[in-house]
């Protein structure tokens, strides 16, 4: 996601400045790497996603055990995942969109402030509403789809049928873990984004690039720093994300089926 970005933003910039007019083919094969690296990247954390939610739920399963079940399933799991992330992600552009539209469009009409703001709120309020509902869905059907052994059409039901009895706890629960997620990467970013203001003032001063005055070395290994550093910060998010949707998984059953009871109940059974 790194690189895609940082590639999306040099097209742009490159086309703004026309170079990249001249350099198309050069500029659309980076892109095609890019999507090429994020797919494979998306692919393979897919796939450990699977058995890091089989190892949580279903202990004392090994990882290793885990995996070779998640590895069987890597295909439907990549088609779902992918597929759920690309909705979710055209759920959130489509009610930006909207507010973008509604700001616009109501422009210098009479009580623009006051219209504005109501259905911006409204916009706010519908976001927040299909975007944690969605990702509730999403979430539950990854997990079952990891957890359970069902085909792709039988998916859909079970999720619902975890998902409805607590369908307002759960879309808090996604508000409660988005919300821990944000906080954290704005933890995570503030000292990057600090040095860099700090960087860009001094820039500013001197009315000098400085990093002309830095070597070159220092340069890159400041680059790389904050690279390792959002990657690091990217892996913890999303270790926090499994775990919390994997025991939220675990949760549901458990007032529903009573797996834990159940469970107990084969326990005494074989001692028996």
């Amino acid at each position: 996601m790194l690189a895609l970005g940082w590639v999306l933003g040099w097209i742009i910039k490159a086309f703004e400045t026309g170079v990249g007019i001249a350099h198309i083919y050069e500029l659309l094969a980076g892109l095609i790497a890019c999507l090429a690296v994020f797919l494979t990247a998306f692919f393979i954390e897919t796939v450990r996603r699977v058995a890091v939610m089989r190892m949580i739920v279903l202990a004392p399963l090994t990882y290793s055990e885990a995996y070779k079940i998640a590895d069987q399933k890597k295909w439907l799991a990549f088609i779902v995942h992918l597929f759920l992330t690309a909705i979710w992600f055209a759920i959130i552009l489509g009610w930006f969109a909207l507010a973008a539209a509604t700001i616009i469009g109501f422009k210098g009409a009479n009580f623009y402030f006051v219209i504005s703001t109501i259905l911006l709120a409204l916009i706010g309020l519908a976001l927040t509403f299909s975007a944690s509902w969605f990702a509730l869905l999403g979430t539950l059907a990854f997990a079952v789809l990891s957890c359970e052994t069902l085909s792709f059409s039988a998916i859909w039901p079970r999720t619902w049928s975890l998902m409805w009895p607590y369908l307002w706890r759960g879309g808090s629960f996604v508000c409660v873990v988005f919300a821990t997620v944000l906080m954290l990467i704005l933890a995570g970013e503030l000292p990057v984004g600090l040095i860099g203001y700090v960087v860009n003032e001094l820039k500013m001063a001197q009315h000098v690039d400085i990093t002309h005055t830095l070597p070159q070395g220092g340069v890159l290994v400041a680059q790389a720093v904050g690279h390792v550093w959002e990657a690091l910060l990217a892996t913890i998010v999303t270790v926090i994300q499994i775990v919390s949707y994997a025991y939220y998984y675990w949760d549901v059953r458990l007032r529903l089926e009573g797996n834990d009871i159940l469970a107990k109940i084969d326990e005494l059974k074989s001692l028996s």
